[in-house]
């Protein structure tokens, strides 16, 4: 993987509610050392208007999971999505998918097995200027890499990843060093 770093992981803090995949799948990490912006590797903004969501048809989704041909990528793979109502995804996977997610699909491409905890993005216009902002995680979808996908909805925990952040070390964060893992 030409221009890739590894960068531990110090820490990660799961969302105390997590139940399964369909349910508060969300996990913060912290590295253990910052990471240097590059060419390659560039910054990426958390939406904070919920608003932003309802103007969104497309997004992308990026991941160096399994390809069609069922495969392990040697390269970072991307696909163009467009958003569903959410009542598809419930319908096709027999989940509630409600507020906390983000339902997407594209009838030749989407998420692949290995992509889980991926962005799901968009660039938006925010100030005046075009950014890149994380909507979704990738969280669980078709098997085949193509069609539908469901997502987790970033906007929905940003109190919880602002509280988790806010202080800036996990020794004090929710005032309990044992959430931190």
């Amino acid at each position: 993987m030409p221009n890739a770093i590894k960068i531990a992981v110090d820490a990660y803090l799961k969302h105390p509610k997590y139940v399964h995949y369909n349910q508060n799948d969300i996990t913060l990490f912290r590295l253990i050392t910052p990471v240097q912006f590059t060419a390659y590797i560039k910054p990426i903004c958390l939406v904070t208007d919920n608003d932003v969501l309802n103007y969104i048809t497309y997004m992308n989704v990026t991941g160096w999971g399994i390809t069609e041909n069922r495969v392990a990528s040697q390269v970072l793979m991307t696909t163009t999505l467009t958003k569903m109502d959410r009542s598809y995804c419930s319908h096709a996977y027999g989940y509630q998918v409600d507020e906390s997610h983000i339902c997407a699909w594209d009838y030749t491409s989407s998420a692949c097995p290995g992509d889980s905890g991926g962005p799901l993005f968009a660039k938006v216009r925010i100030s005046g200027l075009d950014r890149v902002v994380q909507l979704g995680i990738v969280s669980y979808g078709s098997e085949q890499c193509r069609g539908m996908g469901v997502y987790t909805n970033v906007f929905y925990y940003m109190n919880w990843i602002k509280d988790a952040i806010r202080v800036g070390t996990p020794n004090t964060i929710n005032n309990s060093a044992a959430a931190w893992k």
